[in-house]
């Protein structure tokens, strides 16, 4: 017999994150006295903001360092272990539910030893139990006519009651200010509603302004789909290669769950530009699948047995994180295109193929020792799944791996606009040849046959347009925006920004440095800002960011 299913598990998990993300109200205090000593204390307490949308409260939590919400409610338990469910009505009060809503995250209230006098009458506040022990809570609201708070309270028979008020002037702005500081942390921009919500929607937040509270998404390994959706998450576009990242890990995975050395690994190129995320994909996966892996660059390794660093050293390094002779982990290779032959470069690059195409596939490495070192045991490759990464562009004319596609598609196709859009799937508008890519390319760039022959799969990244740029800033997870906007809230300080400064972000950074140079463009904005937020706040601590002000605080990339 089941006693716990699978939904009570998550449901707990949701509970957990809300009551660990209520926030503390920081150096804000309420005076209520001590039960039972007769003196009065000033103490923290948990605050809550709330908004209405279709009917239901909406509570607002701080989770993972983002805002987020979840439609709640509030359980009592009593010592019988009857519990009793409330729920805000149409009318802003709380009643007592007939049956328990599913789709309700109900918050155990909790006693304090605390209280306060109504008249003749002594009532006691309700607590909840979050992150920092058991503390009074507090519910808030903004109305047109300011801070509106509402604490659920205890009479001496054990009643509940509701109290609904305002607080002072000054508990009020600091309420105000604690507020702003949690909106910075609202994980899509702009964070003000519009005219046109506000007008259809009086007293609501947009659902599309804020995630509801979920766990940290999972990866079904076995489902392809699964994969490219946790990536969707953190990387705008890009969708073949993310399709063939998601099949490759998802048919490692099973080999790696299986353990079944039948199973082959399939061993990936990735084609595309710097900057627009080959390296972070791949981080991102085997990050979140806990597997090992090491990262290094082609350029300016030599084969074994010659001086300078040896191309065999990512071996070592695999050998150092895991004791199997057959571990499991992924290998990155980065510029792989710098070893191609062009039929005068280093004899080295042709060397690195060589040793590559061994590894491939399946090798037994035995690192070199010298004397007084201890002696480490072999690494064998099978079941290492191996990455690698170039741009397969070139400084002389018509060498470059586009120009050898575009040669062997002819001149005439090559200006057939719809057969190419068609070929790209992505970028619509510009010159994708390079979606076409065939194994004789590669070949013809200078990659041997029996190197291609063992990467199994190929995905071709395509260069980031602006608006991929701004969508990067404003719908991904770990974005540059949403960093500066938690450190400034954390100051104390609210950011709003107007949309228009995204695009004059987007414009600065270079095409050839993908999406890395949002983070420098970024960075040279929220220099002067952060090195003196109170000359850019106004009184309520809330910091602007026009377009003009954007122009006259980056100066990076422009000449």
């Amino acid at each position: 017999m089941t006693i716990f299913t699978s939904r009570h598990s998550e449901y707990s998990s949701a509970l957990e994150k809300a009551l660990q993300g209520i926030p503390l109200s920081g150096e804000m205090r309420i005076t209520l006295e001590k039960q039972g000593e007769n003196r009065f204390i000033e103490t923290p307490f948990y605050i809550i903001p709330v908004e209405i949308y279709d009917h239901h409260l909406y509570g607002h939590f701080v989770v993972g360092g983002d805002l987020v919400e979840a439609p709640i409610g509030f359980l009592r338990k009593r010592e019988s272990l009857r519990g009793e469910y409330l729920e805000m009505d149409t009318k802003g009060n709380f009643v007592l539910m007939t049956e328990q809503n599913k789709n309700t995250l109900y918050l155990p209230l909790k006693a304090t030893d605390l209280e306060l006098k109504d008249g003749a009458s002594t009532i006691s506040p309700f607590g909840v139990e979050g992150a920092q022990g058991v503390y009074p809570l507090v519910i808030t609201s903004e109305t047109e006519y300011g801070i509106k708070t509402i604490q659920l309270l205890r009479d001496r028979l054990g009643n509940i009651l509701q109290h609904n008020g305002r607080p002072d002037k000054s508990l009020e702005n600091q309420i105000q200010n604690f507020l702003k500081g949690l909106q910075s942390r609202r994980k899509y921009l702009p964070a003000r509603r519009t005219p046109e919500e506000r007008k259809n929607h009086p007293g609501t937040v947009s659902r599309q302004e804020l995630p509801e509270i979920k766990d940290e998404e999972e990866i079904d390994w076995e489902e392809p789909k699964s994969i490219v959706a946790y990536l969707d998450q953190y990387v705008v576009g890009q969708e073949n290669a993310k399709k063939i990242l998601a099949v490759a890990f998802s048919n490692y995975m099973t080999k790696v769950r299986t353990q079944d050395e039948d199973l082959q690994k399939g061993n990936v190129l990735l084609i595309g530009p710097s900057g627009v995320g080959k390296t972070y994909m791949v981080s991102l996966l085997a990050k979140k699948a806990s597997l090992p892996m090491v990262e290094s660059k082609l350029t300016g390794k030599v084969s074994s047995g010659y001086k300078n660093e040896n191309l065999s050293t990512v071996l070592e390094q695999m050998q150092a994180m895991t004791k199997e002779d057959a571990p499991y982990g992924v290998i990155f290779l980065d510029e792989i295109d710098k070893i191609a032959y062009d039929g005068s470069n280093s004899f080295f690059g042709q060397r690195l193929q060589d040793e590559l195409i061994g590894w491939l596939e399946e090798a037994t490495y035995t690192p070199d020792t010298r004397q007084g070192e201890n002696k480490k045991g072999s690494i064998n490759t099978k079941n290492i799944l191996f990455i690698t990464a170039g741009a397969f562009q070139s400084i002389e004319s018509g060498t470059s791996l586009e120009a050898i596609i575009e040669r062997r598609l002819g001149k005439n196709q090559k200006r057939v606009g719809f057969t190419m859009q068609e070929a790209s799937g992505e970028n619509g508008g510009e010159k994708n040849s390079i979606s076409r890519v065939r194994p004789e390319d590669l070949i013809t760039y200078g990659l041997k046959p029996e190197l291609i022959g063992r990467l199994s799969s190929v995905g071709v990244l395509h260069p980031l347009t602006t608006d991929d740029k701004i969508r990067i800033l404003t719908s991904t997870k770990k974005s540059a925006i949403t960093k500066y906007a938690k450190l400034l809230s954390h100051k104390g300080y609210h950011l709003e920004i107007n949309p228009a400064v995204l695009r004059t972000i987007a414009d600065r950074c270079p095409e050839e440095t993908g999406a890395r140079a949002l983070n420098a463009v970024c960075n040279d904005l929220f220099t002067e800002i952060l090195f003196d937020p109170q000359r850019f706040a106004d009184e309520q601590g809330v910091i602007t960011i026009s377009p003009e002000m954007a122009k006259g605080l980056t100066n990076l990339y422009v000449s």
